[in-house]
């Protein structure tokens, strides 16, 4: 924790590892889709969907990413928290909150249904999904992100 804005190399060693994670991310969901495919025709549709919708949460983070990485290179002193200063910071809370949560609202029940009901992984990994999207859209999920750190 840092009393306050957080320093400008910390920032930005973050936004690279959320770019690996998004690297990495596109191949896993790459994989899912193929994986999906390959259980037969009837899964076109939600292969599509889950690629989609985890194509543009990895849009969304990266565009987080740049706007966080904007605000830390114009003040690279370390005077604003890139997530709750400078003129991009709704925007940023905007893109890490409601936006990324409708699509993971659309991502992970799709996920979970082509798990389910093509059995192309073990069943609880199709459970795990739901709970997943219950924790995530719940209304505690909800106040436990909108809690300050």
């Amino acid at each position: 924790m840092h009393s306050g804005p957080p320093p400008a190399g910390n920032v930005l060693a973050r936004i690279l590892l959320n770019l690996l994670t998004c690297a990495a991310l596109l191949v896993f969901l790459a994989g899912l889709r193929h994986l999906i495919r390959g259980a037969g025709p009837a899964f076109d549709g939600p292969a599509g969907l889950v690629f989609g919708a985890g194509l543009a949460c990895v849009t969304l983070t990266l565009v987080a990413a740049s706007v966080e990485a904007g605000i830390v290179l114009e003040n690279p002193g370390g005077g604003l928290a890139p997530t709750v200063d400078g003129p991009l910071a709704h925007a940023d809370m905007l893109l890490h909150g409601s936006a990324d949560r409708l699509l993971t609202a659309v991502l992970l029940p799709a996920a979970g249904y082509a798990i389910l009901r093509a059995g192309i992984l073990p069943r609880w990994t199709g459970y795990a999904v739901g709970i997943a999207v219950l924790r995530r859209t719940s209304a505690a999920g909800l106040r436990a992100a909108a809690r300050p750190a």
